[in-house]
């Protein structure tokens, strides 16, 4: 066994419990590598050495792993099995078909593996390595399967035969009726857009017109009610008027009557008729 910088006890246990938890959820290995790498800020590759030795030493020295709580069982690493020509073969076409059938290689790939992400991985790679060293044999097949219009993957190689290119397919020529009916809805849409328009302007109109009339009836009121008043006033003007007329008419009178006595009456009359004057002058003010 190497020699490696031991994790605590609570990190490696984390670690594994990621791993498994991954398993049962049919995710790689990868996956649980970077789950705990953003969990513990470690580096995914760092994370992923480590955990091969710990595993390395756990299955040799059982103490550790049943103090720990790890079921080394869980974390048998399969050895991988390279693939014969034939298989190579098989699955490269089996991709190819469902890529002409709208799956993407990846889709492709997790579909031929059963949603088993890790062999899906496998084949993803195995199709990546075979576009990068041997393209010829990618084309080979392609005849084969008669598959011309859909390109395999946007994946980077030096070799010019690394994609299958697409058909070229004639320009679709517009019709008169398709032209006729895009002028159609042009005229609609500008119709429709006027009317929202003209409509818009109503209402702001409508709106002012009934904030105006609004203002003219307050006006009104307040008119009206400041002729209501000023008619209640002239009213009582027009009775002090008649009060006033009335009393000068009844001096007069007396005054008239008073210069028609005799001299020895008119003393006594004038007392009688300034005291009366006052008596009157005093009710009022009351």
């Amino acid at each position: 066994m190497k020699n490696y910088s031991r994790w605590k006890d609570e990190e490696v246990k984390k670690l594994f419990d990621i791993v498994e938890k991954n398993k049962k959820e049919n995710r790689s290995l990868l996956s649980a590598f970077s789950e705990y790498a953003k969990l513990s800020g470690r580096k995914r590759n760092s994370i992923r050495n480590y955990y091969y030795q710990e595993l390395s030493e756990l299955q040799k020295n059982k103490s550790r792993a049943n103090k720990l709580g790890i079921n080394v069982n869980n974390h048998i690493v399969n050895e991988s099995v390279l693939f014969s020509t034939d298989e190579t073969r098989e699955i490269i076409s089996n991709i190819l078909k469902l890529n002409s059938e709208g799956y993407s290689i990846r889709k492709a790939c997790l579909k031929l593996a059963n949603n088993n992400v890790e062999l899906m991985v496998r084949y993803q790679n195995k199709y990546r390595s075979v576009l990068k060293s041997n393209p010829e044999l990618i084309n080979e097949i392609t005849k084969e399967l008669n598959l011309k219009n859909r390109v395999t993957e946007n994946t980077k190689s030096n070799s010019p035969n690394n994609l299958i290119y697409f058909k070229k397919q004639e320009p679709k020529v517009i019709s008169e009726k398709d032209i006729n009916s895009l002028f159609l809805g042009l005229i609609k849409l500008v119709k429709k857009s006027a009317a929202e328009s003209v409509e818009k302007k109503l209402i702001s109109e409508l709106d002012f017109a009934n904030s105006t009339l609004r203002k003219t009836l307050v006006k009104l009121s307040k008119t009206e009610q400041d002729l209501k008043e000023m008619s209640s006033s002239f009213e009582n003007i027009k009775i002090e008027n008649e009060k006033l007329r009335l009393e000068n008419a009844y001096l007069r009178s007396e005054i008239a009557n008073f210069m028609n006595k005799p001299k020895p009456q008119k003393q006594k009359t004038l007392s009688a008729f300034i005291s009366e004057i006052k008596q009157k002058q005093s009710q009022q003010a009351n």
